[in-house]
């Protein structure tokens, strides 16, 4: 799929083309992009295409060349990566730092991984806790960043469950924050984690409707979510394929699709 930007973040896109625009402002640009791409339409591909589109914009900025280690799945580029974040943390402000200390972790981690590796239960309990921790720090800072108050509620489900990432979006995240699409996505999905499905498949109708693009992956991946849930298992395969045909690069939809391959053999 050719790398594209989405019509909401035009505004946010059109200073790029101004030679007045600093190295680091064009990464920082493309770096929410990257953000976007992944959080609010679930186009993985592209995503990383705008990550390296903000490495090579600077490639001193520390920031931007995590994000590119974050998303490749290349194990030996993002051990070099991690090896050069590492050698240049300090570099980085007090509010990139608390960023940076949490996506090392995630980086190690899918380094184990690729590499067969088990990391040790203190390993995830300190990376589970740094995460909500910092993730609030950093949002003392800049409390209407949307994408790493996404990151915050995602880490508070994983911790404490769907309940408390809903009450986390009322309470904790700053309302000019919460417009961005992903918003409705991660209601949809925790309520219907909750067994709350009618108003589960509302706001992912909303959502849809929101993004507007058939050829986006999120929608779909969404609805089979929901199904998957609902135990409807024939209709969410159908959605769980179209979306990882619009983007096998979705490794959220592909680990989705394992979970109803496996209820489907189940069934």
């Amino acid at each position: 799929m050719p790398f594209r930007f989405p019509a909401f973040a035009a505004l946010l896109l059109a200073p790029l083309s101004l030679s007045a625009q600093t190295p680091r402002e064009i990464a920082r640009a493309h770096y929410t992009e990257g953000f976007s791409l992944i959080l609010d339409e679930g186009r993985w591909t592209d995503s990383e295409a705008a990550s390296r589109a903000a490495m090579a914009a600077d490639p001193t900025w520390v920031l931007g060349r995590a994000l590119v280690a974050r998303i490749t799945s290349d194990v030996e580029e993002r051990e070099a990566l991690l090896r050069w974040i590492e050698e240049h943390l300090d570099e980085a402000d007090a509010a990139e730092r608390l960023l940076l200390d949490l996506f090392v972790l995630n980086i190690r981690s899918a380094n184990a991984r690729d590499r067969g590796e088990e990391m040790p239960p203190e390993f995830r309990e300190q990376r589970q806790a740094l995460a909500i921790n910092n993730c609030r720090a950093y949002l003392d800072r800049h409390p209407t960043d949307p994408y790493i108050s996404a990151e915050l509620v995602e880490w508070i489900h994983n911790a404490e469950g769907a309940q408390a990432a809903l009450d986390a979006i009322q309470t904790e995240i700053h309302p000019d924050a919460a417009q961005v699409p992903f918003f409705l996505y991660s209601r949809a999905a925790l309520l219907s984690a909750l067994g709350r499905h009618d108003e589960a498949l509302t706001l992912a109708e909303a959502f849809e409707q929101r993004l507007a693009d058939p050829l986006a992956p999120a929608p779909h991946q969404l609805y089979a979510q929901i199904f998957s849930d609902m135990g409807r298992l024939e209709e969410a395969r159908e959605r769980i394929e179209r979306a990882v045909a619009l983007d096998e690069g979705n490794l959220t939809a592909q680990g989705l699709r394992r979970h109803i391959e496996a209820q489907l053999t189940e069934d």
